[in-house]
């Protein structure tokens, strides 16, 4: 908790370096490790030899992965049964405080399989409905699994787009408003390895919190003191009506035009290594999802970003994107 204090990953780095000789039994709890920015967890030598190498120390990590390095041992975490999924499907539908509606409930967490991110986005979905005619109308949408699955830490991406696609049903069903299908796209391009604050949102994507309270409220977007976030799944059912892996038209403007105007936008000079490596994967992300239409601007966006890239010393993707400026300036000018 003390680490909160510090005010960059590299302070806070330094500081639980300097817990290594202090003599003290230690538990390290690390979420959500996966690969991210071209990192492998399974090579980093942080996480497979200093850190567990300590004495008296323990760590502790949660990821999709099914392997980070020799030094773990896999505990793989399956369902939570049906009594257990009613609980989660209670702890955000609050119409029923007395539990009256328990064997719909049931029925209910049954249908999407015991799947606890489907039950808790069912169970915001069900406010202010009458639970059977809403278990009607999931039915009728064609929401619900076959079996329940065990999904084991080693994911099958047939499995996770099966979830995906029953998941993205009881989204269509829902029908947002062009607004906000507009805010999910844009989430949608960023990493979901990343909470973005209120700051960022409203200088990357220009929305305030308001735009974005209903999205949160029914469980499309998840908010915490870290920021804003799209959960994996979300991000992917989003994702499964783009065009050859290419959102709409239109979506993240506002941040490319960021990226486009170089040192008075995005990316800023003398940044902490850290956070400027955290906002070169996010528009790495962003420009690998989008189609490029009208070429100058991406002339720019390309530079800037191979810019950014070499002044944290990564040169040969630095060239490679100064090449793709290179080449539209080239088609352009003559």
């Amino acid at each position: 908790k003390a680490l909160d204090y510090f005010t960059n990953d590299d302070k806070r780095f330094n500081a639980i370096m300097r817990l290594a000789d202090d003599g003290k039994t230690k538990l390290f709890v690390i979420d959500n490790v996966d690969h991210d920015a071209g990192q492998d967890p399974s090579t980093d030598s942080l996480l497979t030899e200093t850190i567990t190498g300590w004495p008296n120390t323990t760590v502790v990590l949660t990821s999709r992965l099914s392997q980070i390095g020799d030094a773990y041992e896999a505990m793989l975490i399956g369902y939570l049964d049906t009594d257990s999924c009613i609980d989660v499907f209670y702890l955000y539908y609050k119409d029923d405080p007395e539990r009256t509606q328990r064997k719909t409930v049931r029925r209910l967490v049954e249908l999407v399989g015991c799947h606890t991110f489907a039950v808790e986005l069912v169970a915001k979905g069900a406010k202010r409905r009458d639970l059977n005619e809403y278990y009607d109308k999931l039915k009728e949408n064609g929401v619900g699994f076959d079996t329940k699955r065990t999904f084991t830490a080693s994911r099958n991406p047939d499995q996770s787009l099966t979830v995906a696609g029953h998941l993205k049903k009881l989204f269509d069903m829902q029908q947002r408003p062009d607004e906000e299908k507009k805010i999910l796209n844009d989430f949608a391009v960023l990493p979901t390895s990343h909470a973005y604050t209120t700051k960022e949102i409203k200088d990357w994507l220009g929305y305030e919190d308001a735009q974005l309270d209903g999205l949160v409220e029914d469980g499309w977007l998840s908010y915490n003191k870290d920021g804003y976030s799209m959960h994996p799944l979300v991000n992917e059912i989003i994702r499964m009506d783009y065009v050859d892996k290419k959102a709409p038209d239109g979506t993240a403007d506002n941040f490319l035009k960021l990226i486009e105007n170089g040192n008075d936008g995005y990316f800023n000079d003398g940044e902490p290594y850290s956070q400027a490596q955290r906002k070169i994967g996010i528009a790495k992300s962003v420009i690998n999802s989008v189609k490029e239409k009208e070429p100058e601007p991406y002339a720019y966006i390309y530079h800037n970003l191979g810019y950014a890239l070499n002044q944290q010393a990564q040169y040969d993707e630095a060239l490679e994107y100064y090449n793709k400026a290179l080449a539209i300036k080239e088609r352009v000018l003559g």
